[in-house]
């Protein structure tokens, strides 16, 4: 076994109680959180940033240039709502982090949303802004009717993912990454 991954269940009003003092306080030092917006120049290019940064240490992780990673989330972009990804703005003005979701496409009538991606600019670390981007995401996807909760998906085990979710989300799938020596 390489490394080992899962997914995970979260309630939405249980996830959001989770988060709500991280939020309180986040906001009291004047952080926001806003919507994707796609006229909003260099935006793509910054979440390219983020992303190469914050994952940086993940098992297997490679970083992408900016073209390759344009041509992977554009279409995606085009296709969900804007309202599915969040980006969170530091007092200063500086985007430090994102969250993308998406619709559960594969089981639509379970109204559940799937969290694909959260990054943290690692200079913003450790000050709870992914799980606050996380809450506002359940949130959010509650609002536009994905009331089945969200699905924290293809965690790395060894990753600090899996603490935003560990206190309010259950594990759905396990998935195991397998190496062998030829």
């Amino acid at each position: 076994v390489a490394a080992r991954y899962t997914s995970s269940l979260a309630d939405n009003e249980r996830f959001i109680l989770s988060t709500q003092k991280k939020k309180e306080r986040l906001e009291a030092k004047g952080w926001q959180i806003e919507t994707y917006n796609p006229q909003t120049e260099g935006l793509l290019k910054r979440c390219h940033e983020i992303a190469n940064k914050a994952f940086v240490d993940a098992f297997c992780f490679q970083p992408i240039g900016w073209e390759d990673f344009r041509a992977l989330y554009q279409p995606l972009l085009n296709k969900i709502d804007h309202r599915l990804v969040m980006l969170a703005r530091s007092p200063e003005g500086d985007i430090a982090g994102f969250c993308l979701s998406y619709p559960d496409l594969k089981n639509i009538s379970l109204k559940r949303f799937v969290l694909k991606t959260l990054a943290v600019d690692p200079k913003f670390a450790n000050q709870g802004i992914g799980s606050w981007l996380s809450g506002e995401m359940h949130l959010q996807s509650h609002k536009l009717g994905f009331t089945g909760g969200g699905i924290h998906a293809y965690m790395w085990s060894d990753s600090y993912s899996q603490n935003i979710s560990k206190h309010s989300a259950n594990i759905i799938r396990e998935y195991v990454l397998f190496e062998k020596d030829l």
